[in-house]
């Protein structure tokens, strides 16, 4: 039987940090700007960081948005809970504004699997002196993945009917967690399937422009935008076909991730490190001084057993450092 677990897998064993006081003589500026939710409900928001070290998560020692308490908060709610400022602006107070800002979601009534979690990638601000609102959209997490441009972008948030813009950007929202549903399907991690599908349905939204002229054209009449906003559903959606092409992709990448690399994992109850091993073709894995059959669908491999249980392992995150890897059941 295989236990449920995760993993941190690193590249080297030992690693060495410098002094926490180093330049601690230049003076810092605690700075605060401005982030913008635009066509994403507060509702299902969980948390929004700057990502300090790029590993994909909301730490407790990452600038988060100052929470503001309310008149009548009771102390729990003061504690967990994170207030708009005005009309959906967020504050954030930080020493340096160009660093990646993570907009962690959750949303279990859409999203199948983690729980619903799942978590938008912007861009810090260009500068430390640019004093702009932040926009945290999904039209700028894909002008910051750098698979739409601006001026793309602007076509479809610059709409002339206010109430087209809100059934716009539903649709966004719609489409988004729809195709990461596909994707995790097909075995691509939650994270790497918003990844995925970021740069995809930007690709959509690069190739058709003249839809958001469609929408104008429709000049207020309800049922005009509501059929060009299906026919943007349509345009957006991952489809079988390319779902398991994107999964074809995956898995190539991810065996050119682990070929006959060595990683290093530590158990956190004995602090033990162990080595665990991939062959050249990631057909078998050896964990200490035991080799298994191992085989790779997207970015999940699994490990066969002497006894025939198999063992699922999901590549949650991965950066230059480390690979995290969770255990799961079938997927």
């Amino acid at each position: 039987m295989f236990k449920k677990f995760t993993w941190v897998l690193s590249l080297v064993a030992l690693f060495s940090f410098n002094s926490c006081g180093e330049g601690s003589k230049e003076a810092k500026e605690l700075l605060q700007r401005l982030l913008q939710l635009v066509g994403i409900p507060y509702s299902i928001v969980v948390n929004i960081c700057q990502d300090n070290n790029s590993n994909g998560f909301c730490e407790s020692t990452e600038s988060q948005v100052k929470i503001t308490v309310n008149k009548g908060d009771s102390a729990k709610a003061i504690f967990h809970k994170i207030t708009e400022t005005s009309e959906g602006k967020y504050l954030l107070e930080t020493y340096d504004p160009t660093k990646p800002i993570l907009l962690e979601l959750q949303d279990a009534g859409k999203i199948d699997f983690n729980d619903g979690k799942f978590t938008l990638n912007f861009n810090g601000f260009k500068s430390k002196d640019d004093n702009s609102t932040k926009e945290l959209s999904i039209l700028e997490s894909m002008v910051d993945a750098n698979a739409i441009t601006v001026t793309e972008a602007d076509k479809f948030r610059t709409l002339s009917n206010p109430d087209a813009q809100d059934k716009f950007y539903e649709t966004l929202l719609s489409t988004l967690t729809t195709n990461i549903n596909t994707l995790q399907t097909y075995n691509l991690g939650t994270q790497r399937a918003v990844e995925v599908t970021i740069q995809e349905m930007g690709s959509d939204i690069k190739t058709n422009q003249a839809q958001a002229d469609a929408i104008n054209n429709c000049e207020n009449n309800q049922t005009c935008e509501e059929e060009e906003n299906t026919k943007i559903y349509d345009l957006l959606i991952i489809d079988e076909d390319r779902a398991k092409t994107l999964q074809d992709e995956e898995t190539k990448k991810t065996k050119k991730l682990l070929a006959g690399k060595t990683f290093y994992s530590a158990k956190n109850e004995d602090a033990e490190i162990k080595s665990i091993s991939f062959n050249n073709d990631v057909t078998t894995i050896t964990l200490g001084d035991r080799t298994s059959p191992t085989s790779v669908i997207g970015n999940v491999f699994t490990i066969t057993d002497k006894d025939g249980a198999i063992g699922h392992y999901k590549i949650i995150e991965k950066n230059e450092t480390y690979l995290l890897i969770k255990n799961v059941e079938g997927r």
